[in-house]
C-alpha cells in the first residue's frame, strides 16, 4: 500500500512540475525492532526513489523528526548510512531540531551535500514522553535560534533551497497570513538572514 500511495504522489509531483517530493515513514511508537525496520524501510526508499529519478523528482526524508521512525540525530545518520540510492536528500526542519536538541553543528557536517532542504518555522519546549512541546509557531515567537541555524548553513556553505513554514490553518483570512510572514521576515533578518523584500 505505501509503495503503491508513494508511486501515485511521485507521478502527481512529476506532473505538476514538482522537483522534490517529501516521504514519510513509519511513526516512532509503532517501530518493533529499530534495526529491522530500518533496513526494510530504507530498502523500500532506495526502490521508490529510483522510480522518482526515472521521472526527475528527488525524494526529501524530513529528518530528524520527532513523530517518525528516526526521531533523533542517531538514528537519522543511520538512515542517511543504510541509504544506497544517491536521489534521496535529507531535509532539516528547526522546529525538530529545537525540540529534540541534537548538535546541528555535528548532523550538518555529517550530512554534507546530502542536506538539499532547510524548513524555517518556529517552536517551543523539548521532545519529552509526554510530548510538552509547540511545533507550529511564526519564526520569532517560539524558542528556536535562527541566529545560530544561518550561522551554521553558512559555516557549511549551504547553497539549497529554504522555505518559510507559517501554518496557514491556523488562520482565517489571508491577511492573517501576510503580517505573519511579514513578521516572521523582519525576525529573520534581525538574526542576520539576507531576506529579499518578497521573501527569501
Amino acid at each position: 500500500m505505501y509503495r503503491a500511495r508513494v508511486r501515485t504522489l511521485i507521478d502527481k509531483t512529476q506532473a505538476a512540475g514538482i522537483p522534490q517530493l517529501v516521504l514519510s515513514v513509519g511513526r516512532k511508537e509503532q517501530v518493533n525492532n529499530f534495526e529491522d525496520d530500518l533496513k526494510s524501510t530504507a530498502a523500500v526508499l532506495d526502490e521508490l526513489s529510483e522510480d522518482a529519478a526515472k521521472v526527475n523528482v528527488k525524494i526529501l526524508l524530513e529528518m530528524p523528526h520527532v513523530w517518525q521512525l528516526y526521531d533523533d540525530a542517531d538514528k537519522s545518520k543511520r538512515m542517511v548510512d543504510t541509504l544506497k540510492s544517491d536521489n534521496i536528500g535529507v531535509l532539516i526542519d528547526s522546529t525538530h531540531w529545537h525540540v529534540n536538541g541534537y548538535d546541528l553543528d555535528d548532523y550538518v557536517c555529517f550530512l554534507g551535500d546530502r542536506l538539499w532542504h532547510v524548513h524555517l518555522r518556529d517552536a517551543a519546549g523539548q521532545d519529552t514522553v509526554g510530548g510538552n512541546y509547540q511545533l507550529e509557531i511564526t519564526p520569532g515567537q517560539g524558542e528556536v535560534d535562527f541566529k545560530l541555524l544561518g550561522e551554521i548553513l553558512d559555516k557549511y556553505d549551504y547553497c539549497g533551497d529554504v522555505t518559510l513554514e507559517t501554518e496557514y490553518k491556523n488562520y482565517q483570512d489571508p491577511s492573517e497570513v501576510d503580517r505573519e510572514n511579514a513578521f516572521a521576515f523582519a525576525h529573520l533578518r534581525s538574526v542576520g538572514w539576507e531576506v529579499a523584500a518578497d521573501g527569501l
